[in-house]
C-alpha cells in the first residue's frame, strides 16, 4: 500500500510516464489492485482544488485503460462505476469520468445495474447535452452510449421510454460530423431493435433534421470524414423503420421538386433505400407523385448520374408496389408503360432512350411486370423496324431493344465462362430482393413466338451492312440471358457469330458473343472453322490472316481451347519450318505471326493465373526448339524477329514453372547447348535432318547456323529462378566463355545481346557463386579490352556495353561492386577520342536504365533490392557532379552528357530533391551537341513542372536562362530533331500554368515572337505544339 501511495503522489506531482507505468505494472502483476489505488488517491479525489481532483481522476482513468481486463473484478467494477457516475456532476472531472466509464463499459464484469445507473447519471447530469462542451467531450458521451447499446442492449430495453426520451433529448442539436457518425449508428440500432413507435416523432426530429447533408469537409481534414460518409450513415438511419413513412414521404417530395445537383441525387438515393422499408401500404398513395417527379429526372435529364439515381428510385418503387403475388394491370405501372411506349413510337427522339431504360427498369424490378412490359414494347418496335417512317430509325430501334435485353440479362444472368467480357451496366443501381430467385423459364418474359420474331429480325439486320453492328450487339446480348437459347440452338448461334469474325465492322462484337459460349461449343465448331482458314503456306491475304489469328488469340485462353490452338498452330509451324520450305519474307512473317499469337495467349493465361501453362514445357517448348534446330542453316532459323518471338514463347512458359521442374528443364537445356544432346530439348529429334556436325554452339569455329540459336538458350536461361542449380561444374568459367563468345568477330548483334543477357542474368541471380569471375576475370577483361589503346574501337565499345550490363545486374541487387564498376566508367572520360567522348557517357545512363521486367525484374525472378535506384544515384550522382567541377573545360561536356543520361531514369522523388542543386548543370546540358540528350533533360523538367508544385520556385529562379534556352531548342537547326523541338515547346507550354505570372511577364514578348518561327516548322507535330504553346503565352495576362 505504501508503494502505491508513493507512486500515486509522484505521478500527481510530476505527471511522468515512469510512475504511471509502475502503477499499471503493480496492478497487472497482482501486487495491488484498483480499489487500493482509489484509496491511495483519496485525498486527491476529494480535494477542493479542481486541478488536484482532475489529476487524481485522470490518473485513475489512465491506469484503468492500461491494465488487463482480467484484473478488474466485479467488486472493483462496481466501486469504479459508482465513483465515476458520481463525478459526472463535477464539470472539471467530466472528461476523465467519461473516459473511465468508456473503459468499464467494455469489461465483462460490467453488468445491467451498472448500465442503468450510468445511463441515469448521464441523463441527470448532461441533459440536454450542453452545446458549450467541447467536441471531444461530446464524442466521449456518444462513444460511451454506443458501447452500452452494443453490449448491454437488454438492460437499456428494460428501461423503456425513460431511456428513449433521454437519448432523444441528449442527441438533439449535435452538429459535429465525428459525433454524428456515431449518433446515426446508435439511432439505427434503437429504431431497429427497440420499441420506438410511440417516440417516432422525436426520432424523426433528431434524424431527418440533417437531411439532406450539406456538409463539406475542410481542406486537409485530419479525420477523413467525407460528406458521403455522413450521407450513408444518415440514410441507413432514415431507412431503419417504416414508421417514418408518414412524415418522410412529404419531405422527400418537397426535396425532389426543389433540390438540384448533389442534394437531388441524395434525395433520389434516399428514396431508393427507404421505400422498401416503408412498405407498399405507405408508399402506394404517393406512387403517382413519385412517378411524376422521377419521370422528369429520367426523360429530361442532362446529367447521367442523376438519371441513374432516378432509375434506381423507380426500381425501388416498382419492387415495393409489385411483389410476386400482385397483378400487373393495376397501379402505377399501367400508367408508366403506355407513356413510355408512346415515346418509343418516335425512336430517334432524345426521350426514347431514357424511356427504354424506364421499361427495362420495370422488367428488372418485378417478375410480375416483365412479360407485360415486353409484350407491350417489343412487338410495336419490331413492326416499326419492318416498316420505318425513316430508314435511319432502324438503328435507334435496335438500340432500344438492346436496352430491354440488357434488363433481361441483368434479371436472368447466364452462367458465362470466366473469359467472357464484362456485362453492360444495369439500368438500375439497386436490385430486387427476389432477383436472385427469378427464373427465365418460370417467368417466361418472352413468349416463343415473340422470341422467334425478334431473332429473325436480328438476323436480317446482321445481313444488312447498314445495321450489322447494332443488330450484332443485340444478338450478342441474348447470349447473356439464361434460358434464352436452348442447348440445340447454341451451336447454330456459334456458327452465325463465327461467320462474322471476318467482318472488320463487327469482329469484336462477334468475339464478345463467342466468349459467352461454353468452351465445348467453340472447340467443336468455331475454333476448327477458324483454324481451317489458316493457310499451309505463306498467305496472300494478310488482313484476313490477321483477323483470324486475332480472333483465335482472343477466344483460346481457355485451357481446353488453348490446347487445341497449340496443336493447330504447331502443325502449321512445322509445315512452314521443314527443311526446303519456302523462306520468302511472307513465309517468315507468317511464322512470326503464328509465334506471336501463341505468345499473346500465353501472356494472357499467365496474367489470369491459369494453372495449365506449366504443362506446355513438354507440349510446346520442345516444338519451338525443334522448329529452329530443324531449320538451322536456313533464313528462318537466323531471322532475328523469329528468334526473339520464339524466345518469348519459351521464356513465358519456363518462367512460371516451380524450381524443381525448372531444374529438370535446365539440365535438358545445358545438355543440348553444352553437350550437343539435342534430343533432350527438341520434340521428335529423330525426325530432324542432321548436318553431320555436333551441336555445340558455344565452341569456337562452329557454323553460324548453330551460333544463331543461342538467343533461344538465353531466353530460357534468364527465366530460371535463382534457386535452380545449373549443371555447370565451373560457373565462372562458363560466364567467361559466354562473354568471350559474344565478342567473336562473327557474332551478330542479336548473338552479342544474348551473351550480355546471359551474363547479366547469371551475375544478378548467382553473384555469390561467381566470385572468381568478378574478382579475377573482370579486372583482366577491363585491362585487355576496355582500357586497351590497341584494341579496335568497335571491340572496346562492345566490351564497355558488356561491362555496363554486368554493373546493371549488380546494381539491381544493390551489390557494392556494381557502383565500383560504374565509377570505373567515369575514368574513361579523361581519354580523348570516341570511347571517352561518346561511348562512356552513354553507358553511365545505360546502367541506370530499367530493363525489361523479364530480365532484371521480379517477373524474371531476378534479385531486386528495395530502393536500389536511390542507392545507386546517391553514390553515382555526387561523383558526376564532383567530376564536372574538377574537369577541364574540354571534359565538362562529358559529365553533362552523363548527367543528362542519368536524369531520364532518375526516380521522380529523388529528382525533386536534387533539382535545386542540379539545375545549373541541367541548364548547361541544354547546349549539348546530342539532341536526344537535350530532349531527355527537357522531358524530365516538363514532367516535374506539370506534376509537382514544389518545382515552380526552382524554375522561377532560373527562368532568365531557361526560357531563352528552350526557345533556341524549339527552332529547326542543323542536328536538331522533331523530338527535341516538340519537347522544348511542351516544356515552355507548361510554364504559364505553373510559374507565377509576374515572373513570366517580362519574357512574354520574346517568347511569343520566337515561337512564331516554330509555326512554320517542317514537321506537323512541331507546328501543332507551337500553336498551343504560343496561345498559352499570348493569354498569359
Amino acid at each position: 500500500m505504501a508503494d502505491i501511495e508513493r507512486l500515486a503522489r509522484t505521478h500527481i506531482a510530476l505527471a511522468d510516464a515512469e510512475s504511471l507505468e509502475a502503477i499499471t505494472h503493480s496492478i497487472a502483476s497482482g501486487e495491488t489492485g484498483l480499489v487500493p489505488l482509489v484509496k491511495a488517491l483519496g485525498e486527491y479525489l476529494l480535494s477542493e482544488e479542481d486541478a488536484v481532483r482532475l489529476k487524481g481522476v485522470t490518473l485513475l482513468s489512465d491506469v484503468l485503460g492500461k491494465v488487463p481486463t482480467e484484473v478488474v473484478n466485479r467488486q472493483a467494477t462496481q466501486v469504479l462505476a459508482t465513483f465515476y457516475t458520481s463525478k459526472l456532476s463535477d464539470p472539471p472531472l467530466l472528461v476523465p469520468a467519461l473516459e473511465g466509464l468508456n473503459t468499464l463499459a467494455r469489461l465483462p464484469t460490467y453488468g445491467a445495474l451498472d448500465t442503468k445507473s450510468t445511463i441515469l447519471a448521464l441523463f441527470t447530469n448532461l441533459r440536454p447535452l450542453r452545446p458549450h462542451l467541447p467536441q471531444t467531450t461530446r464524442y466521449l458521451f456518444f462513444t460511451l452510449l454506443d458501447t452500452l447499446v452494443a453490449r448491454h442492449r437488454d438492460a437499456l430495453k428494460s428501461m423503456g421510454d425513460e431511456f428513449l426520451d433521454g437519448y432523444i433529448s441528449l442527441a438533439e442539436g449535435e452538429k459535429d460530423p465525428r459525433n454524428l457518425i456515431v449518433a446515426f449508428g446508435i439511432g439505427r440500432v434503437l429504431l431497429v431493435e427497440f420499441e420506438t413507435e410511440r417516440k417516432i416523432e422525436g426520432f424523426f426530429d433528431i434524424i431527418y433534421c440533417y437531411f439532406p447533408i450539406t456538409f463539406r469537409p475542410p481542406p486537409d481534414d485530419p479525420y477523413g470524414i467525407s460528406a458521403e460518409d455522413l450521407r450513408m450513415a444518415l440514410r441507413q438511419c432514415m431507412a431503419a423503420t417504416p414508421h417514418f413513412a408518414p412524415q418522410a414521404m412529404p419531405l422527400f417530395m418537397e426535396k425532389l421538386s426543389a433540390a438540384a445537383g448533389p442534394t437531388k441525387r441524395d434525395t433520389l438515393q434516399s428514396i431508393a433505400v427507404c421505400l422498401p422499408v416503408f412498405g407498399k401500404a405507405q408508399v402506394e398513395p404517393w406512387a403517382e407523385k413519385l412517378w411524376a417527379g422521377l419521370n422528369i429526372e429520367i426523360l429530361y435529364s442532362t446529367d447521367a448520374d442523376t438519371e441513374s439515381d432516378a432509375l434506381a428510385a423507380l426500381a425501388s418503387l416498382i419492387d415495393v408496389l409489385y411483389p410476386p403475388s400482385s397483378t400487373a394491370d393495376i397501379g402505377i405501372a399501367s400508367k408508366i408503360v403506355p407513356e413510355c411506349v408512346a415515346v418509343l413510337s418516335e425512336p430517334e427522339k432524345s426521350k426514347a432512350g431514357p424511356a427504354a431504360k424506364v421499361l427495362g427498369s420495370l422488367v428488372e424490378s418485378s417478375p410480375v411486370l416483365a412479360r407485360p412490359v415486353l409484350d407491350a414494347t417489343i412487338p410495336p418496335l419490331l413492326e416499326l423496324y419492318a416498316v420505318p417512317n425513316e430508314p435511319s430509325q432502324r438503328a435507334s430501334i435496335l438500340n432500344h431493344i438492346h436496352a430491354l435485353l440488357i434488363a433481361l440479362s441483368n434479371t436472368y444472368p447466364a452462367k458465362l465462362p470466366p473469359s467472357a467480357p464484362a456485362a453492360p451496366p444495369s439500368n438500375t443501381t439497386t436490385s430486387s430482393p427476389s432477383a436472385s430467385l427469378r427464373s427465365y423459364i418460370d417467368d417466361a418474359p418472352l413468349p416463343e413466338s415473340l422470341k422467334d420474331h425478334l431473332v429473325s429480325t436480328l438476323i436480317s439486320g446482321m445481313d444488312a451492312s447498314a445495321f450489322r453492328a447494332a443488330a450484332t450487339a443485340v444478338f450478342t446480348q441474348t447470349l447473356r440471358i439464361e434460358g434464352f437459347w436452348s442447348a440445340d440452338e447454341v451451336s447454330v448461334v456459334a456458327e452465325r457469330l463465327g461467320a462474322l469474325v471476318e467482318n472488320d465492322s463487327v469482329r469484336m462484337l462477334a468475339i464478345e458473343g463467342l466468349l459467352c459460349l461454353p468452351a465445348s461449343i467453340l472447340e467443336d465448331t468455331v475454333v476448327p472453322r477458324l483454324a481451317a482458314r489458316l493457310p499451309d503456306l505463306a498467305p496472300i491475304e494478310w488482313s484476313s490472316l490477321r483477323a483470324t489469328l486475332a480472333t483465335l488469340a482472343t477466344l483460346c485462353a481457355d485451357p481446353t481451347l488453348f490446347e487445341t490452338l497449340v496443336v493447330r498452330l504447331s502443325s502449321k509451324l512445322e509445315l512452314l519450318c521443314t527443311p526446303g520450305a519456302e523462306t520468302s519474307d511472307d513465309a517468315l512473317a507468317y511464322v512470326h505471326a503464328l509465334l506471336a499469337t501463341l505468345h499473346a495467349v500465353l501472356e494472357r493465361k499467365v496474367a489470369a493465373g491459369h494453372p495449365d501453362v506449366g504443362k506446355y514445357i513438354d507440349r510446346l517448348v520442345p516444338r519451338v526448339f525443334g522448329l529452329f534446330v530443324g531449320a538451322r542453316g536456313t533464313p528462318l532459323a537466323s531471322d532475328e524477329r523469329l528468334l526473339k518471338m520464339g524466345g518469348k514463347v519459351v521464356e513465358v512458359v519456363v518462367r512460371i514453372l516451380p524450381a524443381e521442374r525448372q531444374e529438370k528443364f535446365a539440365h535438358a537445356l545445358f545438355a543440348a547447348f553444352r553437350k550437343g544432346n539435342v534430343d533432350s530439348i527438341v520434340h521428335e529429334a529423330s525426325r530432324l535432318e542432321s548436318d553431320g556436325l555436333p551441336f555445340l554452339p558455344f565452341e569456337p569455329g562452329v557454323p553460324a547456323a548453330q551460333r544463331a540459336l543461342v538467343p533461344l538458350f538465353a531466353s530460357a536461361l534468364i527465366a530460371l529462378r535463382k534457386e535452380v542449380r545449373l549443371p555447370e561444374a565451373d560457373l565462372s568459367q562458363f560466364v567467361g566463355v559466354v562473354l568471350e563468345w559474344g565478342f567473336a568477330p562473327q557474332s551478330t548483334p542479336l548473338e552479342t545481346l544474348a551473351s550480355y543477357q546471359i551474363v547479366a542474368s547469371l551475375i544478378n541471380k548467382r553473384a555469390d557463386d561467381l566470385v572468381p569471375f568478378l574478382q579475377s576475370h573482370l579486372p583482366a577483361f577491363w585491362i585487355s579490352l576496355i582500357a586497351s589503346p590497341t584494341a579496335a574501337i568497335s571491340q572496346r565499345a562492345a566490351a564497355l556495353r558488356a561491362w555496363a550490363w554486368i554493373a546493371k545486374a549488380l546494381v539491381v541487387r544493390s551489390h557494392p561492386l556494381g557502383y565500383e564498376l560504374t565509377e570505373r566508367v567515369l575514368e574513361l572520360f579523361a581519354e580523348p577520342g570516341e570511347i571517352g567522348e561518346c561511348v562512356a557517357p552513354a553507358e553511365i545512363g545505360f546502367v541506370a536504365k530499367e530493363e525489361d521486367a523479364g530480365l532484371l525484374g521480379k517477373a524474371g525472378h531476378a534479385v531486386v533490392r528495395l530502393l536500389y535506384k536511390q542507392k545507386f544515384y546517391s553514390r553515382i550522382l555526387p561523383r558526376v557532379v564532383c567530376g564536372y567541377d574538377k574537369a577541364s573545360a574540354s571534359q565538362q561536356p562529358l559529365y553533362l552528357a552523363a548527367l543528362a543520361s542519368l536524369l531520364q531514369h532518375m526516380p521522380k522523388q529523388l529528382a525533386l530533391t536534387e533539382l535545386p542543386q542540379l539545375m545549373p548543370l541541367l541548364l548547361l546540358s541544354l547546349a549539348l551537341p546530342d539532341a536526344n540528350l537535350r530532349a531527355n533533360v527537357i522531358n524530365t523538367l516538363t514532367v516535374l513542372v506539370k506534376e509537382e508544385d514544389s518545382v515552380a520556385p526552382v524554375i522561377a529562379e532560373h527562368i532568365s536562362t531557361l526560357v531563352p534556352a528552350l526557345l533556341r531548342n524549339s527552332k529547326f537547326t542543323l542536328g536538331s530533331t522533331a523530338k527535341l523541338r516538340t519537347s522544348a515547346l511542351r516544356c515552355l507550354a507548361s510554364f504559364p500554368d505553373a510559374v507565377r505570372k509576374d515572373v513570366l511577364q517580362s519574357y512574354k514578348t520574346q517568347a511569343v515572337r520566337e515561337l512564331s518561327i516554330a509555326l512554320d516548322d517542317r514537321k506537323r507535330d512541331v507546328r501543332r505544339e507551337a500553336v498551343d504553346t504560343r496561345d498559352k503565352w499570348i493569354n498569359l495576362g
